[in-house]
């Protein structure tokens, strides 16, 4: 009998899972090459983009728009942008992500996108969606520099484009829905140090569920002694970087996430964590509600693992 996708994905996940198991340290010239399909609603305009490590001076900024989260002004990107012509944004949820309030920035700032040849976001998840929204409408090359583990992780990968409308008391989550894949992804481990407790809580949603439905060997490393995420920056390092190449394998095999294939993976708990997020005006962080959806969906398939109860405990994830 032919495998599914899903089963052909955890065959190939079992390498992935070796080179990880086997590396304590991971290299800081890490990278990964992300295909663009031909095929659907996809960019027609690159065959394929890279997700590396490296510092963010390494990267030319010249002629770009750059959008970044106001909550890094604090950090060390101050220091490093200093002089660069940058738009620092309020990331919240219900706020710049909504379509209507983005077309009003669009309007705003239509002449200085116009003229430059590229838009460049930093931050998390919803920096990256307005971003990838308006190099979209504009036609322009795309880079990405996610600052979060959500984003890092996963979130940056993939090519989805997701944007919310809120209609009086109605809040729509992904109201608007495209693919517009990056021509390249930087990732800096920096930012770590710049994430709060909090931060780490809910950021560490994604690297849980690629554990949880995908790599048991990821789940047992998120469970040992060796991961402190808020203590050891490397072994957090190490997980995202681990989740980033899982990521690879489900979008390799099956880009389209059909029901079949990746779809079990990359969308398990979110159909509950957007109704969550819906239900409260978008005031739940994404990673929460995910969190808070897996493990509904997976109570009510009694699939609750000892493994999984462990996780949960051990790094305080949301249950409801």
């Amino acid at each position: 009998m032919e495998k599914t996708k899903f089963q052909l994905i955890i065959e190939a996940t079992k390498e992935i899972d070796d080179l990880f198991e086997n590396t304590s340290t991971m290299n800081e010239k890490f990278s990964l090459v992300f295909p663009v399909p031909k095929s659907g609603n996809h960019r027609e305009t690159i065959d394929s983009y890279l997700y590396r490590s490296s510092e963010i001076e390494n990267l030319d900024l010249g002629n770009s728009f750059v959008i970044c989260d106001e909550n890094l002004k604090n950090t060390f990107v101050n220091e490093v942008l200093n002089g660069k012509d940058i738009y620092y944004i309020n990331s919240a949820e219900g706020d710049i992500k909504e379509i209507g309030t983005l077309g009003k920035f669009i309007d705003g700032h239509q002449n200085e996108i116009v003229d430059k040849s590229r838009i460049v976001a930093m931050g998390g998840g919803i920096i990256l969606n307005i971003t990838a929204y308006i190099a979209e409408k504009f036609t322009k090359d795309l880079v990405y520099i996610p600052t979060t583990i959500i984003s890092m992780s996963d979130g940056s990968m993939g090519g989805k484009v997701r944007v919310n409308k809120i209609e009086g008391n109605i809040f729509i989550k992904h109201f608007y829905k495209s693919f517009y894949e990056p021509n390249e992804i930087l990732i800096d481990k920096r930012f770590l140090n710049s994430l709060s407790e909090e931060g780490i809580r809910v950021g560490v949603a994604e690297v849980v569920k690629h554990g949880v439905y995908q790599s048991a060997k990821l789940l047992e490393y998120l469970n040992s002694q060796k991961f402190n995420p808020h203590e050891d920056k490397d072994s957090l390092w190490k997980a995202i970087l681990w989740t980033a190449s899982l990521k690879k394998v489900c979008l390799d095999i099956d880009y389209e996430e059909t029901k079949e294939g990746s779809n079990i993976i990359l969308r398990g708990g979110h159909d509950i964590s957007d109704k969550i997020e819906e239900e409260s005006r978008f005031t739940i962080h994404h990673g929460r509600a995910v969190t808070m959806g897996m493990w509904q969906d997976l109570e009510s398939a009694n699939s609750i693992t000892p493994a999984i109860e462990a996780i949960y405990s051990k790094l305080g994830l949301a249950k409801a």
